[in-house]
């Protein structure tokens, strides 16, 4: 307004006319100004929208839609015959349309080359195999990872399961031990009980081991009578056990030979052999012995079984042994192999102590009269445990004869036992 009153001032009332005409042209310029602005802005942005949707197709390997978009905006930009004032965006657009017409034909060269779109990506076939391979392998570790975890907590719950199953085992086991011990106790308490009873009846009730020797002495005319002169019947292996099985007590030390019937029997199937020959026994007058080669005495307050009555025809020469030498070596020959026997058959029942008493004969060689030969006997008691160490290895046959008595009836004895030390030379 200023300049219009300036040109006013200068030219009058003409210049006005033309000031006002100026004014119109410029208001009809600054208005078309402003639309072309208008469409140059609304292209903008359309152009950008299809530039970044077809950025979005070419991700994901669509080029047709991508390209369609691109020369649709390229299409449009010239139509508008604005091109000139966006030159910038038109570059774009034509530089975005040949990168996709070049990536399109590297993807379809590649296409036939055998690759293909897997997961957002065009891969060759080795790449897709390495991938899912790698997934594969990853899916495996994964899973074993899993199984790995779980087959740890199954190991560990059966590692408590076994704990606590042997926990409780242990507990019934404990319980069972203590039962056992406690019954055991009962047992051994009961055993020593009735061991005392038996000892105390055996010392009532059995004749002491020398009275019964002295007694059994007489066996020397009986082993004349059987084995020198063949006067008597020989007892044999079978007939012992015929009369065990059918023995019947008559007296107190009888009921001993009943009580352990079971005992003796096996004793007597067992020994089949004595020295070179089968094992036999000679009978005695007194009825009670008759039936069976088996005494019960006490020695030293223990319970005693005696196998009595053996008869061996060996004869030993007294000018080069003498008495006690004959005596060892029958107790050498024939006492102790009897031993394992008597352990095998008693070693389990409350007989503490057992023997055998022996006969065989005795005579001068220079002497050829008939009565030259003269019957000897020995006897000799070992304890149940001496006797069980012996055949384990653990003692000596001298420590073991040292532990044990020794009776010899020679032929200068007559019908008596004495008792002796023997050693085995």
């Amino acid at each position: 307004m200023n300049n219009r009153r300036f040109l006013v001032v200068l030219c009058g009332g003409t210049t006005a006319i033309i000031v006002i005409v100026l004014g119109a042209g410029l208001y009809i310029t600054s208005q078309k100004g402003k639309e072309t602005q208008h469409r140059i802005d609304a292209l903008t942005r359309h152009a950008n929208a299809a530039i970044a949707a077809s950025k979005e197709h070419l991700k994901t390997f669509q080029y047709d839609a991508a390209l369609a978009s691109l020369t649709a905006v390229r299409q449009e930009l010239e139509q508008s015959g604005l091109s000139y004032r966006l030159g910038d965006l038109s570059s774009r657009l034509s530089s975005l349309a040949s990168e996709a017409e070049s990536a399109q034909r590297d993807y379809r060269r590649k296409v036939a080359q055998g690759y293909s779109v897997f997961e957002g990506q065009l891969l060759s076939p080795d790449e897709k195999a390495e991938i899912l391979a790698e997934r594969e392998r990853r899916e495996q570790q994964r899973r074993d990872v899993e199984r790995a975890q779980k087959e740890a907590e199954e190991r560990a719950k059966q590692e408590a399961e076994r704990r606590e199953r042997e926990r409780r085992q242990q507990e019934i086991a404990e319980k069972e031990k203590e039962a056992r011990e406690l019954d055991a106790a009962r047992q051994a308490q009961k055993k020593k009980q009735e061991s005392e009873e038996a000892k105390a009846r055996a010392k009532m009730v059995l004749k002491p081991l020398n009275e019964t020797l002295d007694g059994l002495a007489f066996g020397k005319v009986m082993w004349s009578l059987s084995v020198e002169y063949n006067k008597e019947p020989l007892l044999t292996r079978a007939d012992a056990l015929k009369h065990a099985a059918t023995y019947k007590a008559r007296d107190d030390e009888t009921l001993y030979v009943v009580r352990y019937k079971t005992e003796i029997t096996r004793l007597l199937e067992r020994i089949k052999f004595v020295g070179d020959g089968e094992v036999k026994y000679f009978r005695t007058p007194e009825e009670k012995s008759s039936a069976l080669p088996i005494r019960f005495v006490t020695w030293e307050n223990d319970t005693c079984l005696l196998l009595v009555n053996v008869a061996i025809d060996t004869v030993y020469n007294t000018i080069k042994l003498s008495a006690k030498r004959r005596a060892s070596e029958v107790v050498r020959t024939v006492c102790l192999k009897l031993l394992e026997d008597f352990d095998r058959s008693l070693f389990d029942t409350d007989v503490e102590r057992y023997g055998v008493v022996v006969f065989y004969g005795s005579k001068n060689f220079l002497d050829r009269s008939v009565t030259a030969t003269e019957p000897e006997a020995v006897c000799i008691v070992v304890s149940r445990n001496d006797s069980h160490e012996f055949l384990a290895g653990k003692t000596t046959a001298d420590q073991l004869l040292r532990n044990s008595a020794v009776f010899i009836s020679d032929r200068d004895a007559v019908y008596k036992f004495s008792r002796v030390e023997l050693t085995l030379e």
